[in-house]
């Protein structure tokens, strides 16, 4: 109960240290089943040995949500790729780090079944199945027998080699980003950027400064989550008319 009260207050804003963990989408999880409540195409975390590996912990990041669309966990930088053996250029630096597509953000490699965690076209009404992952993984943070946890979603990591590339594609991920949050009711973003000097010296055609892009995108994703704070019982209301008017369809 101690324990409890004081990760409430913590939460609650009162002065204290956070101890935060990774939640590893690759540990203790299973993939590729949609078997219906599961829905686990793009992984759903066991739920006894979360509970138990979280115990310890304030706060959590669940890990990951990628703008390639191609995660690269063996890559190591931007530098160009040459074929040892016959000196081809296989990738340019531009080509090893290219340029988000502006178009989702990705839960693994786009071929595989469900791999868009968010686009524009996702609403409250059809949440794909990372979506549903990630808030699954909030409810039980949320209603951690040790008390809750605050649970934030990392976007970006060791595997992710694309760069933003603009301010407009800055302005389209931070719109997206919130977007996971305002669906999945996690407490926010963790932006995870292990590779932005490399992408900022790959050489391109004209000038693309890769710190003032992710520059913007914080500043964007600060005004698009604010937006996203104002709405937060409605969409509950929302997200729960949905969940109620998608399991009478199954009944």
């Amino acid at each position: 109960m101690r324990l409890a009260a004081a990760l409430s207050a913590l939460l609650a804003g009162a002065h204290g240290a956070e101890v935060l963990g990774y939640l590893e989408n690759w540990n203790d999880v299973i993939w590729w089943d949609n078997g219906i409540p599961n829905n686990c195409v793009q992984g759903c975390f066991d739920v006894q040995a979360m509970i138990n590996k979280t115990t310890p912990y304030s706060a959590v990041n669940y890990g990951f949500v990628f703008f390639t669309q191609q995660p690269t966990p063996n890559q190591n930088g931007c530098a160009e790729i040459v074929n040892k053996t016959t000196g081809k250029v296989l990738k340019t630096p531009a080509q090893a780090c290219p340029v988000w597509d502006g178009k989702a953000l990705y839960m693994s490699s786009a071929e595989k079944d469900g791999s868009h965690a968010v686009d524009e076209k996702t609403d409250i009404q059809n949440m794909t199945a990372g979506l549903t992952a990630i808030a699954e993984v909030v409810r039980l943070g949320r209603m951690h027998p040790a008390g809750p946890k605050r649970t934030k979603i990392t976007l970006g990591g060791w595997s992710d080699f694309a760069r933003l590339g603009s301010v407009p594609n800055a302005q389209k991920a931070a719109a997206l980003a919130a977007k996971m949050v305002q669906f999945t009711f996690a407490d926010g973003i963790d932006i995870d950027l292990e590779h932005l000097i490399d992408q900022s010296k790959v050489p391109v055609p004209w000038h693309i400064d890769e710190f003032q892009a992710w520059s913007s995108f914080i500043g964007n994703l600060r005004k698009e989550l604010d937006a996203v704070a104002d709405k937060w019982v409605e969409t509950a209301h929302k997200r729960k008319a949905a969940i109620q008017e998608q399991q009478a369809k199954l009944s």
